[in-house]
């Protein structure tokens, strides 16, 4: 029988399919590390046969499996489920069980390919490189509202609407405040703001006239912000994650 791709029931089955989709991929990179976590009836386990399929496949890249088990940890320590004293093989054991009884949700993490590609530009394009880390630099600061949110008892699309009502420099002061978050560094903060205001120059372009001396703003923010990169992964270690070696 056809059935029109906008109906409800094709819908349903469209989500659906997606669902068991993704509970594969998970059951596979379970598998993977620690087959005996499908073993006890769960979420998972129907998958078991699959999963071990297509683990011998190699369907999943090796680096792919590692990375996603490694987050999984992460967010488990951050939700205080896993204690971040556990070495790294015994982390990923707990994530894996956590991973065969719980729902999952996807997020991606774009930061380090955003700073990857930042560094690439710092010699050939300093406007580009300012962007690129400030947009990396923003995404740290708002994985910390959400994390605090959440932690506060709010709901996602609370969260979300925060974000998007509060300028940067709220969010790295008095939002963290009302959060109950330690606050951030006034030095870092005031350079993230310099940051902010480059980028933003550069994004809400004004034509304005240029110094043929050139403006030098763009290499000392560049020279610098190393440090407040060095700092946030530093906060980020010790107030989401508890001190876990990442």
């Amino acid at each position: 029988m056809y059935m029109n791709r906008k109906s409800p029931e094709n819908k349903v089955n469209h989500v659906k399919d997606l669902t068991r989709a993704k509970d594969l991929i998970v059951a596979t990179i379970v598998h993977s590390f620690f087959p005996d976590a499908l073993d006890s009836p769960g979420r998972l386990s129907e998958l078991r046969s699959a999963a071990v399929a297509l683990d011998r496949r190699g369907t999943i890249p090796s680096r792919i499996k590692k990375g996603f088990i490694d987050a999984a940890a992460r967010s488990y320590i951050a939700a205080g489920l896993i204690e971040p004293s556990l070495p790294l093989e015994q982390r990923r054991r707990r994530a894996a069980e956590l991973l065969a009884v719980k729902d999952v949700q996807f997020v991606i993490d774009h930061t380090g390919d955003i700073l990857r590609q930042a560094q690439a530009f710092r010699n050939q394009n300093k406007e580009l490189s300012i962007l690129l880390y400030a947009t990396a630099c923003e995404h740290k600061v708002n994985a910390f509202i959400n994390y605090f949110g959440q932690k506060a008892g709010m709901k996602e699309p609370e969260i979300r609407q925060m974000i998007r009502d509060t300028n940067f420099t709220a969010r790295c002061t008095w939002i963290l405040q009302l959060l109950n978050a330690p606050p951030l560094s006034r030095t870092h903060v005031s350079r993230l703001k310099d940051l902010m205001d480059l980028r933003n120059e550069f994004v809400h372009y004004k034509w304005k006239e240029v110094s043929l001396e050139g403006d030098s703003r763009h290499e000392k923010i560049l020279k610098a912000l190393p440090r407040t990169l060095a700092y946030l992964t530093k906060y980020a270690r010790k107030e989401v994650y508890k001190g876990a070696k990442l």
